[in-house]
C-alpha cells in the first residue's frame, strides 16, 4: 500500500455534535507537525451534525451513517478510508492537548517493535482518570465484582500497580486517544464489530499482543476526556450489552472452564441484582417503571448468558 500521509486522524460520533466540534477545534488548532488527514464517521443523530463539520471543516474526509451502527463499526468504516503510515483512533469527546499527536507519533517512530500507543487522559477538571491496565483474568473478575459495590468509580479504575507519571508497556489501552501502526492494523485487523460497546479495545489489544506486538501507555502526550458528559445518564439498557461484552471476550480468548464460570458469575450477578429491584419495587414507588425496566433486561441477561 502507498501512503499519502503519515497519520490518519479517525474520529466518530453519535449524538455529540458539540463534542466533535471542539474535538476537531483541538486537533486543528495544534495539528501534528507531519502529514495528515482527519476522517470523520457520523451516525445520523438529527442534530445537523454534517452541515456544521462540513461547513466549518472542508478538509475533513466526512461520511454519514442513516442510523447508529457501534462504535466498532464505526471506527472500522474511518479505518479502512485511512491511508496514512499510523492510524489515531479519537473518540469524539476527546481533546488532545497541544503536542500530544506527535509525541505518540515519534515514540512509535523511535519504538518499531510497538503497535499501539495510548495516552494518558485527564478530565476535564485535570484529575488523572486512570488507563492502561493488565488483561482481565477470571480472578481478577471476581475480585472487582466485589471491590465496584464497595469504592468510588475513580478508586475502582485506578490500578494500584500503575506509575501513571511514566512510559509503561501495558496490556490494554481505552479507546480514547490510541495510536496504531499500519503494519498492526494490517496484520491483526479493526475493531470486533460483534462489539457494540464496551470491551471493544480490550478485545484488540487481546489481538494485538498475541500477534506479537508491545503497547505502550505515554503520560508525555495528554488528552482530556469529556466521557461523563457523553454517556447515557440512564444506562438501564447498556447492562446487558456489558454483560454480553464482557462474556464474548472471554468465550473467544480464554479457555472453556473459564468461559463457564464467567456465565456462573453472570447469573448469580444478575440475580442478585434482580432481588435487589425487586425489594425497591416496594420501597421506592418512585421508581417502579425504572426497576420494571431494569428486571425485564436483567432476565433477558440472564438468558443470554446461559445460551452462550
Amino acid at each position: 500500500m502507498s501512503f499519502q500521509c503519515d497519520i490518519s486522524i479517525c474520529i466518530t460520533s453519535y449524538k455529540a455534535c458539540d463534542l466533535l466540534i471542539r474535538c476537531l477545534d483541538s486537533v486543528y488548532a495544534s495539528p501534528p507537525t507531519v502529514s495528515y488527514e482527519v476522517i470523520v464517521v457520523n451516525d445520523y443523530s438529527g442534530d445537523g451534525t454534517a452541515k456544521v463539520v462540513v461547513s466549518r471543516f472542508p478538509d475533513v474526509i466526512f461520511s454519514e451513517n442513516p442510523g447508529p451502527v457501534g462504535i466498532a463499526r464505526g471506527f472500522n468504516m474511518a479505518f479502512v478510508q485511512a491511508k496514512g503510515r499510523y492510524i489515531l483512533q479519537l473518540s469524539a469527546d476527546v481533546l488532545p492537548k497541544p503536542g500530544a499527536i506527535d509525541t505518540l507519533y515519534e515514540f512509535m517512530e523511535a519504538h518499531p517493535e510497538t503497535g499501539m500507543v495510548g495516552a494518558k487522559i485527564l478530565n476535564p477538571d485535570g484529575t488523572l482518570q486512570p488507563c492502561g491496565r493488565r488483561f482481565p483474568t477470571l480472578g481478577s473478575v471476581i475480585k472487582d465484582r466485589f471491590r465496584i459495590h464497595l469504592v468510588s468509580p475513580s478508586d475502582y479504575f485506578h490500578k494500584t500497580y500503575r506509575n501513571y507519571n511514566v512510559v509503561e508497556e501495558v496490556d490494554d489501552m481505552p479507546d480514547a486517544c490510541l495510536m496504531v501502526r499500519r503494519a498492526t492494523y494490517d496484520q491483526v485487523g479493526g475493531l470486533d464489530e460483534n462489539l457494540k460497546r464496551f470491551y471493544d479495545d480490550v478485545e484488540w489489544c487481546l489481538r494485538i499482543k498475541k500477534g506479537g506486538w508491545k503497547i505502550y501507555y505515554i503520560p508525555q502526550a495528554q488528552a482530556i476526556h469529556y466521557w461523563y458528559y457523553s454517556r447515557p445518564r440512564d444506562a438501564t439498557h447498556l447492562i446487558q450489552t456489558g454483560y454480553f461484552s464482557e462474556l464474548y471476550v472471554f468465550k473467544k480468548h480464554y479457555s472453556r472452564w473459564e468461559f463457564f464460570v464467567m456465565r456462573l458469575l453472570t447469573v448469580v450477578e444478575v440475580t442478585l441484582r434482580m432481588a435487589k429491584w425487586v425489594i425497591s419495587l416496594f420501597i421506592k414507588p418512585s421508581e417502579r417503571k425504572s426497576n420494571q425496566e431494569r428486571l425485564r433486561i436483567g432476565w433477558q441477561t440472564i438468558k443470554m448468558a446461559l445460551s452462550m
